[in-house]
């Protein structure tokens, strides 16, 4: 097995017996560490934190690979090799336990080590359901809406523009995003906060966001389909009455594909 692996790594016959057992070991070790800082450069790109992302890049290849290996080269010799692999993977993920206390500290409202918005999360005044791909279920969730809404004490003509909005946005994601597939789901959660009301909707199928709108700020019922092509709803100025209105309401809209998931976020 050890002259095996040896060939495998690269390793002389003669060398193989001596040291390859440790490094191994190391190599082992490294590697699950290695898994780790994978999936969190994944998460923090996937999450918006490119700069946290591209710092665990920058120590695990870098300046944790090269420091260590030429620092412990004159004591360990080759065997050093297989030690910085390892030293690397566990200073990576120090720092970045340590960026994220840094940040969370800038910003109490965060999650620990993940720096995610809570807020977001639901709580109390929330309502969470799926709506399958059909233009009937959709009006069916907008009535839904209103009444969670009334229940929770939101203002009526804000209930009423989400909802339209909401029904809309359901329509235009059945259509462009599901297009004829088969039964398929979008899951919808609403959160209404002393100060705000927060609307997300999940849904797979092709890439496609509803708010994506293409010229200017005035222009009505012009859209863009996701793949870089303009369309226009062919239904008249009040098609999309309910999606303009949230926009000029100064939502905060954020739309992200995650992990192959639509995800739609607004803010009022």
């Amino acid at each position: 097995l050890r002259r095996r692996l040896g060939l495998w790594f690269g390793v002389p016959a003669g060398f193989a017996a001596a040291e390859l057992n440790t490094g191994l070991i190391f190599l082992a070790l490294s590697l699950n560490l290695s898994f780790c800082n994978n999936m969190a450069a994944n998460y923090f790109n996937a999450t918006k934190r490119p700069a946290v992302a591209n710092m665990i890049a920058v120590c695990r290849l870098l300046i944790f690979m090269t420091g260590p290996a030429y620092a412990l080269a004159g004591k360990l010799s080759v065997a050093a090799v297989w030690l910085s692999l390892l030293l690397a993977e566990l200073l990576t993920i120090a720092v970045l336990t340590l960026t994220a206390a840094a940040l969370r500290a800038r910003d109490g409202a965060l999650s620990p080590f993940w720096l995610l918005d809570p807020s977001y999360a639901g709580g109390k005044n929330t309502v969470d359901f799926s709506v399958v791909n059909t233009n009937e279920a959709a009006a069916l969730a907008a009535e839904r809406i209103v009444d969670f809404c009334a229940a929770s004490g939101v203002p009526e003509p804000l209930t009423l523009r989400l909802s339209l909005a909401l029904e809309e946005m359901l329509v235009l994601i059945n259509e462009h995003a599901f297009g004829r597939r088969r039964e398929k789901f979008a899951d919808v959660r609403v959160t209404a906060a002393p100060h705000s009301l927060t609307l997300r909707i999940r849904y797979g199928g092709a890439r496609y966001d509803p708010l994506a709108r293409t010229g200017a700020a005035g222009e009505d019922a012009v859209w863009d389909d996701g793949e870089g092509a303009a369309w226009d709803d062919g239904e008249g100025a009040g098609a999309a009455a309910g999606v303009r209105m949230i926009r000029r309401l100064g939502a905060t809209v954020e739309y992200k594909l995650v992990f192959g998931m639509n995800n739609l976020l607004v803010v009022i």
